[in-house]
């Protein structure tokens, strides 16, 4: 009999790179938060944050996946200079009792966040 395990594809189209950085976000209501990034791609970044953060983030408890994701804006400081974009909220996941990671996917960025946002991961992925 043949033992065949099943693999699963990477859907990551983009590396992650672990990061500590501060990021500002804003929900769709004017709510303002400061939460810990964890690790940051291309295409998005995963926060650290306690649950009163969640709270304000999501005050309705509404489920949240990619196909039903909540809006937010997010500034962080990246190098000496400050990345703006536009993000959904697309997990929401407890880590511990006192701490939950946010999964946030970018939508759309201001000015030339993009490029130095590559530029920045680049760098990083570069390091020994």
């Amino acid at each position: 009999m043949e033992n065949r395990s099943k693999v699963s594809p990477n859907l990551r189209h983009h590396h992650r790179v672990p990061v500590t950085l501060e990021a500002l976000l804003e929900t769709q209501l004017g709510a303002q938060v400061t939460c810990t990034v964890e690790n940051l791609s291309r295409a998005g970044l995963m926060v650290r944050c306690p649950p009163q953060t969640v709270q304000q983030l999501l005050p309705n408890r509404e489920p949240v996946s990619p196909h039903q994701a909540v809006p937010v804006k997010l500034w962080l400081e990246i190098g000496s200079s400050l990345l703006a974009a536009d993000g959904d909220v697309i997990y929401v996941r407890r880590a511990s009792c006192d701490r939950f990671h946010v999964g946030i996917s970018f939508s759309r960025f201001e000015d030339d966040s993009e490029e130095r946002l590559k530029a920045y991961v680049m760098a990083l992925m570069a390091k020994p």
